[in-house]
């Protein structure tokens, strides 16, 4: 595969002017950015990003890497400008889909392979750390340890005592507070499920997943917004920078279907913060949430 074919086999799923694009002359820098058509930019950006991804993935076979390094490639970012960010996020995604259909953009109810296993692990090791000592004088925490309760299927939790975190002034602007309360049920969905299959579920990132998981499903602020607090807490957490960077360009990448899923689902009125906790541990989250009185 080329970037051509790369390039058009996104194209044929988003419309037969955009696939015609891709035969039109080269735009040069001038008309990139006056007098060209929607279509002919998304054509050109995907060309530049397949050309970019082949480039990438020819000389380092990482699933891992890939998203990260398109993602923060500045020309790449700042091609057409007549293009959104969020739509060029969202062309990027499609050409990571195209390229390695079995490693990206797997749906957020995927629970294949052993990730049930990595997920009792993580459970496990906040479970063992919880009664651990608190840091009083921390700026960007509140509630003491994160607690986890485990619904049977070992897909979802409930936030056992609400937690919470908080900027501060050197965050700037566009950072907002978060206060996740207890009973909240997560599934972590809001995180690409292929980072899971790259990074372990008991890492530094955990409780920052948790708040990023909130703040998609209240939606109380944009979806940049959210992923930028989930930065910076992870940040606070002492993540390193390219584990750091890599969960931060999954949820920029691939982030967008999670927080539409929501969205969704909440206009069907669902809910996703219980008063009552699971009375055994086999119940699942499917079948407690059938269960009467059981939301806040």
């Amino acid at each position: 595969m080329n970037e051509k074919d790369l390039a058009r086999a996104v194209a044929a799923d988003l419309g037969p002017e955009v696939l015609a694009s891709l035969d039109g002359p080269a735009s040069d820098g001038r008309t990139r950015t006056f007098g060209i058509t929607e279509a002919m930019a998304i054509g050109g950006f995907l060309v530049q990003c397949a050309q970019l991804a082949l480039e990438i993935w020819r000389a380092r076979e990482d699933r891992a890497v890939l998203p990260a390094t398109l993602v923060n490639n500045d020309e790449l970012m700042s091609a057409y400008p007549r293009l959104d960010p969020e739509k060029r996020l969202g062309l990027i995604a499609r050409v990571l889909n195209k390229l390695l259909p079995d490693s990206f953009g797997r749906p957020t109810h995927d629970r294949s392979g052993d990730g049930s296993s990595d997920k009792r692990q993580w459970v496990a090791s906040y479970s063992a750390n919880r009664g651990g000592p608190t840091n009083p004088s921390a700026r960007t925490f509140h509630g003491g340890a994160t607690i986890l309760l485990p619904f049977g299927d070992q897909n979802w939790w409930v936030v056992y005592r609400a937690i919470g975190w908080l900027p501060d002034a050197s965050d700037g602007p566009g950072v907002v507070r978060v206060d996740v309360p207890q009973g909240f049920v997560t599934d972590l969905a809001s995180v690409p499920n292929y980072l899971w299959a790259v990074l372990q579920k008991t890492g530094r990132y955990g409780n920052a997943a948790i708040y990023h998981d909130y703040l998609y499903w209240e939606q109380q602020c944009s979806r940049e917004v959210a992923d930028r607090v989930f930065d910076r807490a992870m940040v606070e957490m002492d993540v390193d920078s390219i584990t750091r960077n890599l969960i931060w360009a999954g949820v920029r990448v691939f982030g967008s279907s999670a927080w539409k899923e929501n969205a969704a689902e909440k206009a069907r009125g669902g809910k996703r913060v219980v008063k009552r906790f699971p009375n055994g541990p086999t119940m699942t989250w499917d079948e407690w949430r059938k269960q009467p009185d059981v939301f806040a």
